[in-house]
């Protein structure tokens, strides 16, 4: 992973937390804490003193707290990666939103359990994975790394081609097994047959199996009109969906159902926020809540989202469980996807933009079976490629689309492809 280890800055205002951070990263054969700050402001002569790649930062902070902190970093160092750790709290997931906006690569939540031993482990396996993408991606792309206190100009990594990019995604991706062997905590396990029995008798969502075999062509079963569009993404992916939902037009004429593999209370900041900036209606899914055109339905942290077919009044609804994880994961675009296309067929248009492992894979296979099309983000565009990767690896993607480029070209096919438009923007019912 380069010629020496990855060096980190540990920025929290408590005593307790840098030592569990210091511990954490003391398990990341690749990775050494190089420094310690209790604010921002000391953080920031750090970085002016020591050579500095990796920032783990504190949201809330006295002095200077983590959005002020980032936004100079960003400004002087924007060669440093930044991890933000975030309580689990609304004022620390808004501000979280807003440091995810301001450039920060992801954020980790404080647990809050009493399970020292797997609140460490889990800390270890998104670490692990996080600075694994990053370190791979910026030696590939240049090799340069911060030296901040010999006064190197703070110039970004210098850019790197299309297919080295590629390149550098492909190696990222958790798929690959990486040094510490921790970036998967548990196994996926047969998990996906245990929630359909349990979503038929509880939920009312029936989950449509994967098919076996090749996937038909949509030239082969005909396209069906787009009903809904379903999105999937992990890490990377409030970034994407920022890029993403805003750019859509208030008259669409179809829902969109997104799972973002978050924890609650931050997907309904990631609403709000989507929701200022969008002419679609955005907010967090509510269990039996109707599926309308011209809204954007977030899974909540911690639940799995659903489709579910009212059989007597011929709607549409969203289900929320507390089933078991499904890769790994709560909520995963799988049982979103799996669901959907048991209710809608081939009437939908998916996308799988940028996380980590492979959930949407046997969704997207569903849906391809029933004749829906599916977009991917590209691998250039994703910070981790991995979740579009499996989908293209697969066989699966009618298209693989730079990230600037996925609105317009789902609102294209929608347009091309829709039964109908109606609604006007910011309208839709509970």
């Amino acid at each position: 992973m380069g010629q020496r280890s990855l060096h980190v800055l540990v920025v929290d205002d408590t005593v307790v937390y840098r030592r569990v951070l210091q511990n954490v990263v003391a398990e990341i054969p690749w990775a050494e804490v190089v420094g310690i700050a209790a604010n921002g402001r000391i953080a920031l002569d750090k970085l002016e003193q020591i050579d500095v790649d990796f920032v783990l930062l504190d949201v809330e902070m006295p002095e200077l707290d983590g959005i002020e902190t980032l936004r100079e970093i960003r400004q002087r160092w924007p060669g440093i990666g930044v991890v933000l750790l975030s309580g689990g709290d609304r004022r620390a997931a808004d501000m979280t939103m807003r440091a995810l906006e301001l450039g920060a690569l992801d954020f980790v939540a404080k647990a809050d359990t009493g399970d020292v031993q797997r609140n460490h482990r889990q800390l270890v396996g998104q670490l692990t994975a996080i600075m694994r993408a990053f370190e791979v991606a910026r030696s590939l792309s240049g090799g340069e790394r911060n030296v901040s206190r010999l006064g190197a100009s703070a110039s970004a990594p210098a850019a790197s081609t299309v297919d080295r990019m590629q390149r550098l995604r492909e190696i990222a991706s958790p798929s690959k097994s990486d040094p510490s062997g921790l970036a998967k905590l548990e196994k996926r396990g047969n998990v996906l047959g245990e929630i359909s029995l349990h979503a038929r008798s509880s939920a009312g969502w029936a989950i449509a199996p994967a098919a076996a075999g090749p996937v038909a062509s949509g030239r082969e079963l005909g396209r069906s009109a787009i009903e809904v569009v379903l999105i999937g993404c992990s890490t990377g992916g409030p970034q994407a969906l920022a890029r993403i939902i805003p750019q859509l037009p208030g008259d669409l004429g179809v829902p969109v159902l997104v799972v973002q593999h978050m924890p609650p209370v931050f997907t309904a900041s990631l609403a709000e926020s989507l929701n200022r900036e969008s002419k679609l209606r955005v907010s967090e899914a509510v269990d039996n809540q109707l599926i309308v055109p011209n809204t954007v339905l977030i899974a909540p942290g911690g639940r799995h989202m659903g489709v579910k077919l009212d059989k007597g009044r011929g709607e549409k609804r969203v289900a929320l469980s507390d089933d078991p994880l499904v890769n790994s994961v709560r909520p995963a675009a799988d049982v979103l996807f799996l669901s959907a296309a048991s209710v809608y067929g081939g009437a939908t248009l998916s996308l799988v933009l940028t996380g980590m492992g492979e959930d949407g894979l046997e969704g997207v296979r569903s849906l391809r079976a029933c004749g829906g099309q599916t977009l991917t983000q590209n691998a250039a565009s994703c910070v981790v490629y991995g979740m579009p990767r499996a989908i293209e690896k697969a066989g699966l993607s009618d298209e693989s689309v730079p990230l600037d480029d996925l609105a317009s070209r789902l609102s294209l096919l929608v347009r091309q492809y829709s039964i109908g438009r109606g609604g006007s923007a910011k309208t839709g019912a509970v």
